[in-house]
């Protein structure tokens, strides 16, 4: 049961399309509340709050337990709107290997191969889950046997024919499992954006969010120290708003800086 305690976790946030950094748990709580230190009165006149969340194709399954309490103890509803993006191996965004097993070992990344992709996008590779499930139990069988393994078999029992789908359904059940399950939550079905060869990228942009109030991204290569990455994402929503694509209404960018993975033992 999530107590709604916060902790002294840091996040970036791009407020008004100018970026805030060092900003605490506490201030998350606060956004989400729809107050500031010095406005009781809050900002949020619509309710639920709807609440993007991007995550990319891979093996990092994030920690939400922070926003959790936060939106537990927030005093505001909210629907999520979760969005998988295709992702493929020599995308460069690290840690979102989309084709390597992932876990965190008293804070040590581990990663085990569990497709031979080439440049493949997941929404187009064939899945082996044994060899997913031999991955985890090479990496850590007590881990994968008390945290992981259902998850696997949950996502086998849909019986997914892509990577891809797989991955779509891991994140899904994970985030259920950890924002869902709130009273004053609910997460609608997960999203997802895949690669299209015809004109070869993915339909992912910045009007996707357009009639939310928030975008969460749990874990993103702006979250490494990538303050020029950062950077980008508030310019291309700048950029947006002025083509008369976005409303003028403002929405907070969140993600936290050091985001640490759901599968971890420390």
């Amino acid at each position: 049961m999530v107590t709604g305690a916060i902790s002294d976790t840091k996040y970036s946030i791009i407020q008004n399309e100018g970026i805030v950094g060092d900003v605490t748990s506490h201030n998350l709580f606060l956004l989400l509340s729809g107050m500031t230190e010095d406005d009781a009165h809050g900002m949020w006149h619509d309710s639920p709050i709807r609440l993007g969340y991007d995550i990319h194709a891979g093996f990092y399954f994030p920690d939400n337990s922070e926003l959790a309490a936060a939106m537990y103890s927030s005093g505001q509803s909210f629907v999520v709107e979760p969005i998988l993006i295709d992702e493929r191996e020599q995308s460069g965004k690290n840690p979102f290997s989309p084709t390597q097993a992932y876990v965190e070992i008293n804070g040590v990344s581990q990663r085990r191969r569990v497709s031979n992709s080439g440049s493949a996008y997941v929404s187009n590779l064939p899945v082996d889950i044994d060899r997913i499930k031999e991955a985890y139990r090479f990496l850590d069988e007590k881990l994968y046997e008390e945290s992981i393994r259902h998850f696997v078999e949950e996502a086998e029992k849909n019986s997914p024919e892509t990577l891809g789908e797989f991955l779509r359904l891991m994140h899904s059940d994970l985030l259920r499992n950890q924002i869902g399950c709130l009273p004053n939550v609910s997460v609608s079905d997960m999203k997802f954006d895949k690669f299209d060869i015809q004109n070869g990228h993915t339909e992912h942009n910045e009007e996707v969010h357009k009639n939310q109030q928030i975008l969460y991204i749990g874990v993103h290569k702006l979250a490494a120290g990538d303050a020029r990455s950062f950077s980008r994402v508030a310019d291309k929503f700048r950029k947006a708003r002025q083509e008369g694509r976005l409303s003028e209404n403002p929405i907070y960018i969140i993600t936290p800086q050091n985001p640490v993975s759901y599968f971890r033992r420390d």
